[in-house]
C-alpha cells in the first residue's frame, strides 16, 4: 500500500501509531480465501511463532475481481 489517501466521504479515519505488524497476503476464491486467512493467522501462525497478537486495530485490504468470484487481500495484525 503506497501513499496516504483521504478517507472517503461519509467514513471516519483513525490515526494508528507506528508499530510492528505481521502481514498476511492471500489470493483465491472469494470470500473463502479471506476467511481462511483469518483462521490460519489466528490458529496456525500465531500459535507456531514466538509473537503474540498485540492490542491495536487489525487492518484488512480486499480487492474483489472476476465478477466477485476471486479476491485478494492483505491482513495486518499488530504483534
Amino acid at each position: 500500500m503506497s501513499g496516504i489517501r483521504p478517507a472517503p466521504e461519509g467514513s471516519e479515519s483513525l490515526q494508528v501509531p507506528a508499530d510492528l505488524w505481521v502481514v498476511f497476503v492471500t489470493e483465491g476464491k472469494f470470500p473463502e480465501v479471506l476467511q481462511g486467512m483469518w483462521a490460519d493467522a489466528a490458529t496456525e501462525w500465531f500459535s507456531a511463532s514466538p509473537y503474540r497478537w498485540a492490542p491495536g486495530p487489525e487492518m484488512l485490504s480486499v480487492q474483489v475481481e472476476s465478477g466477485g468470484v476471486r479476491g485478494r487481500g492483505q491482513l495486518w495484525i499488530p504483534r
